[in-house]
């Protein structure tokens, strides 16, 4: 059976990720899926795709669905159960020491597989892409033998998360919460980043913003992919397609977007508290080389 070939987004919540799968996603090589360890989930509460449709009515996602065993249709929550066993932050740890149970490993490796291989064909793209950002279902979709893994861990400067995460959508976090959770994710991150240099690639919220050819050039390089159609949509502000993604945040309704990043902390952060929340995650700013 020839393999997925996926693209998997992973790092912290807030840190420019859903933009990185629609740039990409714009390439006619690249489908993204959205954040698929939310697919049981919609299944089992009839949710919406991106386009305002369930799943079993959207134009893309009805035709993967037809294709699926009536097991995972019919009963979602079990393979949900299964796949949370295995992707949560709790499972991190089982994962380094190799303690999964092989079963559910097993049961989890087909059900991914077969949802993956059917959301490539009906793409007609070479590669899928991924943004759950969840490092336990890199870990365990690495384990998977018909998936080719390319990962992508982004990282974002701390004072951009903290400011993005009081936003008052979705789930929003107090600083010290945030601070944990980024220090928690990307510790994780930054080990699995330099333990996989030839499948992970590292990139910085900030270059897309600052170094945007550069940045496409690395990506489409690790991809092997042509870079010229992202960078001319680039350089023309040309609107970007969302497509048909399961999950994401609050601009997945939008059925296009331009490309506009910002770093609105700096304006609106006061300068004492960039200071300490600097600081707070110092190791993690002076590995990124961000500046204080």
């Amino acid at each position: 059976m020839k393999k997925v070939n996926l693209i998997y987004l992973l790092g912290a919540g807030r840190s420019g990720t859903t933009a990185l799968a629609t740039l990409l996603g714009n390439h006619k090589e690249v489908t993204t899926l959205g954040e698929m360890h939310q697919f049981y989930d919609h299944i089992r509460d009839g949710k919406t795709c991106s386009c305002g449709k369930q799943l079993d009515a959207c134009s893309f996602w009805s035709s993967v669905l037809q294709r699926l065993p009536e097991a995972m249709l019919n009963n979602p929550q079990s393979f949900q159960n299964i796949s949370d066993c295995l992707e949560y932050h709790s499972s991190i740890p089982k994962h380094l020491l190799g303690l999964q149970k092989r079963k559910e490993l097993e049961e989890y490796n087909a059900s991914q597989t077969k949802i993956l291989k059917e959301a490539q064909q009906n793409s007609n793209s070479r590669y899928v892409l991924d943004s759950a950002k969840y490092i336990g279902r890199f870990l365990s979709l690495r384990k998977n033998k018909d998936i080719e893994l390319k990962g992508i861990y982004m990282v974002r400067d701390v004072r951009g998360v903290i400011e993005s995460f009081k936003k008052q959508v979705q789930t929003s976090r107090s600083p010290l919460s945030t601070i944990f959770y980024y220090s928690s994710v990307n510790t994780v991150a930054q080990w699995v980043y330099w333990r996989n240099r030839s499948s992970v690639l590292k990139i910085k919220y900030e270059d897309l913003i600052r170094k945007e050819a550069k940045t496409v050039h690395l990506l489409c390089e690790f991809l092997n992919l042509s870079e010229t159609e992202l960078i001319t949509k680039l350089e023309n502000k040309e609107p970007f397609l969302i497509g048909h993604i399961i999950g994401g945040n609050r601009i997945r309704k939008e059925h296009t977007i331009t490309m506009n990043f910002s770093e609105r902390w700096r304006e609106q952060m006061p300068r004492s508290k960039q200071i300490l929340y600097y600081f707070l995650c110092f190791p993690f700013m002076l590995l990124n080389r961000y500046k204080l």
